[in-house]
């Protein structure tokens, strides 16, 4: 495997792992305040989701793209990638949203099922399952804050009429272990949007681990990788050693690409020598939409045990909002809503705090994606490599969608319409469209096709004229559907590899 591999500082890692391997009742709390550092909440939300309060996910990322502030997405050459930071949020995709796919979905299911058991799923079985399997038993390992469950228990008082209006409702499922491997289960601490002081949330960089102690596995960090060439006998892999300063070269039977979207865009155009060609990239749109519940939970406590990702899913299948699903995810109380309210108010908050505090017990966060058929795209293009950069830019551009906007409209009516039922009401006023990419839920740019053609893939995910090149990330998904992007990428590349391991 070779991977840039950037990692949490030495100093922060070393109070992780103390931190995880104690009970909670001793934890350091100057530790557990570093890990919150840095991390800052407005009324446009959180700017930079961190680390244990680092930015290593995202650091040296840009030197391979050039973009403006309507693009959110950015490449990672962190070990792990996206996944040190990503809300571990996991739901299979529905056949009726991926009938452009060159397969059926359902093909995927014991590749789910692998995916899973891989990475553990604290869940449960609901009225999810109607439309999405679980494929593996999950634990129920995980506090539900009262906020959540009021909503939940008023959603299953009047399932009958929310499912024959088309939403779908469950506890969330996420990729989230039952116990560490110091034995730990979740400690309910809150602290998840900064890290899990555990490491309870599936990272990739633990498989790592697990395959380091693989004798024919070997890991090497430190490399930006350029180019491949493609050879009858094998791949020529073309890369730089950033600690060393010096180009280096390695060869390979097959080569699997999963560098993530924008990286493997790259690489693909410029081994392709596809300089000034453009693909697009296909997206979910991210939003932000605040609910008011009619009332607050009889014993709300701001500082009551539970965990901070989402703690429930909603799903609209309703074709008169849109003809493809739309995934929301709800979270309740974080002490950075009331950051968020503080910057905004400035000197008034003061004056506020029990209007706030009353106002809080009340308020839910919803999370939501659109299908890409309801999204923006963002263009992507190769620019010519400058002077002693690395690799050339990837220059990315919006390319609106008109449905976008309409979509969302529909949707906010939707929910007005529902609020008896839900009994919340939605604060469209509040909304937050994120720009595109600000999701991460982005991909498509070789499209997985039966005859594909330049700029597309095959089913095992073989750029066009390729043999032993197999992208195996989202850059393949033909469409993002609305729900949750990291499970399906994975299971579909446990498909890739399996099917290559015969070839």
């Amino acid at each position: 495997m070779l991977d840039a591999g950037l990692s949490l500082e030495e100093a922060s890692q070393h109070a992780l792992t103390q931190t995880m391997s104690m009970p909670a009742s001793e934890w350091d709390q100057k530790t557990l305040a570093s890990f919150k550092r840095g991390s800052e909440a407005t009324a446009e939300g959180i700017l930079l989701k961190l680390a244990y309060g680092s930015d290593f996910p995202y650091r040296d990322g840009a030197q391979f793209i050039t973009s403006t502030d309507e693009i959110g997405v950015v490449p990672s050459l962190a070990r792990g990638g996206l996944s040190n930071v990503w809300g571990a949020a996991v739901l299979p995709y529905l056949p009726q949203d991926t009938a452009d796919w060159p397969f059926e979905i359902d093909e995927l299911a014991p590749h789910y099922r692998a995916v899973l058991n891989l990475m553990g799923l604290a869940g449960t079985s609901d009225d999810l399952i109607k439309q999405f399997p679980l494929f593996v038993e999950p634990h129920d390992n995980l506090p539900t804050g009262s906020q959540i469950k009021a909503l939940l228990a008023d959603l299953q008082r009047r399932r009958q009429s929310l499912n024959q209006r088309g939403v779908l409702f469950g506890k969330s499922r996420l990729a989230v272990a039952k116990a560490n491997r110091y034995g730990f289960p979740c400690a309910a601490c809150r602290l998840c949007m900064y890290g899990c002081p555990y490491g309870l949330i599936y990272n990739s960089s633990d498989t790592l681990i697990d395959l380091n102690r693989d004798s024919n596995f070997s890991y090497r960090p430190n490399l930006i990788v350029k180019t491949f060439d493609e050879r009858p006998q094998g791949v020529e892999i073309r890369a730089y050693d950033i600690e060393k300063k010096e180009e280096a070269s390695f060869f390979a039977a097959r080569l699997f690409v999963a560098a993530g979207t924008l990286s493997t865009t790259r690489l693909v155009l410029e081994s392709l020598e596809a300089r000034d060609r453009s693909v697009s990239l296909k997206d979910s749109q991210y939003f932000l939409l605040p609910l008011l519940r009619y009332r607050a939970p009889r014993r709300f406590d701001r500082n009551e045990p539970t965990h901070t990702l989402a703690q429930a899913f909603v799903e609209i299948l309703d074709e008169a909002v849109s003809k493809k699903s739309i995934h929301l995810q709800v979270y309740g109380y974080n002490e950075l809503y009331r950051e968020a309210i503080r910057h905004t108010l400035g000197p008034l908050f003061n004056l506020s705090r029990l209007v706030v505090s009353e106002f809080l017990k009340r308020f839910l966060l919803v999370q939501g994606y659109l299908h890409s058929d309801y999204s923006h795209t963002i263009e992507a293009r190769l620019l010519p490599r400058e002077g002693d950069a690395l690799t050339g830019k990837l220059s990315l551009n919006v390319n609106e969608n008109p449905q976008t906007k309409s979509t969302m409209n529909r949707l906010i009516r939707k929910l007005r319409s529902l609020r008896g039922l839900v009994r919340a009401v939605p604060l469209s006023p509040l909304l937050k469209m994120g720009p595109p990419g600000r999701g991460f839920h982005t991909g498509g740019s070789f499209p997985m096709r039966l005859a594909p053609r330049e700029f597309e893939s095959d089913l095992l995910g073989r750029p066009y004229g390729c043999e032993r090149v197999h992208i195996v990330d989202a850059s393949v998904f033909p469409s993002i559907t609305a729900s949750t992007i990291t499970l399906t990428a994975m299971a579909n590349a446990h498909r890739i590899a399996a099917a290559a391991a015969v070839l």
